[in-house]
């Protein structure tokens, strides 16, 4: 859920104080149409918004890195399905478990 990721960036803010590389990898796919806690599809939320949050939280620490060593790099990863069809706003939306997957 969005607390642990916001729990998780605090871990992160608490121990460093700034971060040369921040990369966000983790994903899942072809999983059931269903609703997080926080009523985001499961495969939205996983995929896209957590990367999100994570890299808003940090982007204080990755600016920090920049300007002490003179760069710093986001990462931010994706699959073969940038390819496919543009995403429909209504996959942005508190709605999961209703989208059809």
């Amino acid at each position: 859920d969005l607390a642990s990721v916001r729990a998780a960036a605090e871990a992160v803010r608490s121990q460093f104080d700034a971060i040369d590389v921040l990369a966000s990898n983790a994903g899942i796919m072809a999983e059931k149409d269903k609703a997080t806690k926080d009523g985001f599809d499961v495969q939205m939320q996983t995929n896209h918004l957590s990367h999100f949050l994570l890299t808003k939280e940090l982007y204080p620490l990755v600016e920090a890195a920049a300007e002490k060593n003179g760069e710093a790099r986001l990462v931010q990863h994706s699959s073969l399905a940038r390819q496919g069809p543009r995403l429909r706003e209504k996959y942005f939306q508190k709605n999961g478990g209703k989208l059809g997957g």
